[in-house]
């Protein structure tokens, strides 16, 4: 990437992160004691949470979005902005606008901590571009769909309502909030998507290290142990980094707003006297992380949960404050139900996302988590994180109490073949353990500055003690973060895109491709492309057989069409024979891709010398072979 283009995009991703965030902070949050950093950082989740519901709403009303309106829409976040600052310092603008009264403003905002804070950040992003620098698209196969759906919302200028012209689906109640997120910075960058999914989602990735900061430094008031959890997650733990194999970009923005939510959530609460501005603002979070994944919402109501119960506990005394609770709880849950009403209508009329749940016992496993599972720093963040349990009991900490039953309740729900419990599974055993890295982070910089009290030293020292031991750190956690990063995980290589490009200049545009695909066993009639030919309707514009990963919970133009790709998928295993041929021609198809990955039901020697098939294209490890008729 050149450095005109990589300049475009950091620029067009910090606004869109932080801008229309900074928005709803300044307007709805002006009550709560934040410094300018503070606020900076609580605009990540507020962004996060507002984009999807802009780009919901305008669809709603008709509005297209394109880089005009978004650029127009920016500008009216920022001059209001202004004007508020303007008229609430008319009288004394000059000396707000100071540059020495700024300087000193620096002091209170204990510049030192946000300095390293901003180190951390800097080497945790570092850390992860710089190993997806040269790859064509997201890894995994959760990157394919990812990028049609931004492609999607970019051609439609909103939400779409078909999968058309990509996939025969005639529904779409995807969550969509991280897809909107990539085509703000679209409609801002005029990046290639393909690239800016990736990116983007590498960007969130080390950008968690704010969400965690901001939560425990509100909360905990230590500004040590923010920074310890931010070191946690931007550079010692295997997750979130590791998500960037799977493509699991939008659990991960998901994840980004949860911290912010459970923040925002805890102060609307806490604050003494209610203001409809906050509760305002934390319906609109939740509203938004429900559109950013609808399973860490689960995650986000067992939390509200646990902190509503146990503040009614402390407080069973006090009936008054009591009803003021529950009142705020319901207010704030009202405004979300209003705000996601037509979209959970269509959902109801729409989405098969309920009746799709997985039913076996695989698709809880440890498995699933591959090579992460043996991650060097597991052991040693688990121990520290039990340790940061016990020592926040015995000191009775109200939220290292809330934060260990709110986990408990994760996993005792997470897996149905340990426990039978209503509901259980829905946020399933996979990614409750993608998850725990946000509460391990806490207990575990809890343990190390109850630790750290126990030594009989000045503060001085603790610190110099500490800066040895993370400067010790550092090159090696660096270093371990950025080789969590599989390359094989990436289904699209250079090789691909030669081919892409054969397909488009020798192929009519009615082409119908075969591409290889497997059968998850947790779902009997899942079936799913595990090579580069995924990507040919959006590389290539031509047809597949294999549909996107989102199929089974949409509604297809086709009956049976669940079937229909179970059967595609089972001729493949057997394309050497004449009846699977024919039932490959009677569905139009007219050509069979194979990239070489050899995980599939496609096999190379089923493919090579068979009458059936005429060879096309040979490049670097692609096969093209045309049907013959």
């Amino acid at each position: 990437m050149d450095i005109i283009l990589a300049l475009k995009l950091v620029i067009s991703t910090v606004i869109v992160l932080f801008l229309p965030g900074y928005f709803l902070s300044y307007m709805f949050l002006k009550k709560l004691n934040m410094d300018l950093f503070q606020r900076l950082i609580i605009s990540l989740g507020l962004s996060l949470s507002f984009i999807p519901l802009l780009t919901y709403f305008f669809t709603l009303l008709g509005i297209r979005l394109n880089s005009i309106s978004i650029l127009l829409l920016l500008l009216i976040f920022t001059g209001i902005i202004l004007l508020k600052y303007i008229l609430e310092h008319k009288n004394n603008i000059g000396r707000s606008l100071n540059f020495k009264n700024f300087k000193e403003s620096f002091k209170e905002y204990e510049m030192l901590s946000y300095l390293i804070l901003a180190a951390i950040l800097f080497i945790s992003l570092v850390v992860r571009i710089i190993p997806i620098n040269n790859i064509f698209v997201g890894p995994g196969s959760d990157s394919y769909h990812h990028t049609l759906i931004v492609q999607l919302i970019i051609e439609n200028g909103g939400i779409p309502t078909s999968y058309e012209p990509y996939a025969p689906l005639s529904s779409f109640t995807y969550h969509f909030g991280f897809h909107s997120l990539v085509a703000f910075i679209y409609w801002l960058s005029g990046i290639d998507p393909t690239k800016l999914v990736l990116y983007t989602g590498q960007v969130l990735n080390g950008f968690f290290v704010l969400s965690i900061f901001i939560f425990v430094d509100r909360l905990f008031k230590d500004r040590n142990m923010a920074l310890l959890s931010s070191f946690i997650v931007g550079l010692v733990s295997v997750f979130p980094a590791y998500l960037i194999n799977w493509g699991r970009f939008t659990s991960l923005a998901g994840m980004v707003i949860l911290p912010i939510a459970f923040l925002l959530f805890i102060e609307t609460i806490k604050i003494e006297k209610r203001d409809i501005k906050i509760l305002i603002l934390s319906g609109i979070v939740l509203s938004g992380l429900f559109l950013t994944h609808y399973r860490i919402i689960i995650a986000a109501l067992s939390f509200s949960m646990v902190y509503i119960l146990y503040e009614l506990y402390l407080n069973k005394d006090n009936l008054k404050r009591e009803k003021e609770i529950i009142l705020r709880c319901v207010i704030i849950g009202i405004i979300a139900i209003i705000l996601l009403l037509p979209w959970f209508i269509h959902l109801m009329n729409n989405s098969h996302i309920l009746s799709e749940l997985p039913n076996t016992a695989n698709y809880y496993s440890m498995e699933r988590i591959g090579s992460s599972e043996g991650y060097y720093s597991n052991t040693f963040l688990l121990i520290l994180s039990l340790g940061g349990i016990l020592a926040g009991i015995s000191k009775r900490n109200k939220y290292i109490i809330i934060i260990s039953v709110w986990v408990s309740i994760l996993i005792a729900f997470s897996n149905p073949y340990w426990i039978k419990l209503p509901c259980s599974g829905c946020l399933d055993f996979v990614t409750v353990v993608t998850l725990l890295f946000f509460p391990v982070s806490v207990t575990c910089s809890y343990f190390i500055i109850f630790l750290s009290e126990k030594i009989k030293t000045t503060p001085s020292k603790r610190i110099l003690i500490f800066l040895i031991i993370i400067m010790v750190l550092i090159p090696i956690s660096a270093i371990k973060i950025s080789e969590v990063f599989d390359p094989s995980s990436v289904y699209i290589q250079k090789s691909d895109i030669e081919a892409m490009d054969w397909i488009r200049a020798n192929t009519s545009n009615d082409s119908v491709f075969l591409t290889d695909s497997i059968d998850f066993d947790w779902n009997k009639d899942f079936v799913i492309g595990i090579d580069g030919g995924s990507w040919i309707p959006l590389l290539a514009n031509r047809k597949v057989i294999i549909p996107p990963m989102t199929y089974l919970i949409e509604n297809a133009y086709e009956n049976n069409y669940t079937e229909k790709v179970k059967s595609m998928s089972k001729a493949s295993e057997s394309i050497n024979s004449y009846s699977s041929i024919q039932f490959l021609i009677e569905n139009n198809v007219t050509y069979v891709y194979f990239g070489g990955r050899n995980y599939g039901m496609l096999q190379l020697k089923n493919l090579q010398n068979n009458p059936y098939l005429e060879l096309a294209y040979n490049k670097d490890g692609i096969w093209i072979f045309r049907i013959n008729r």
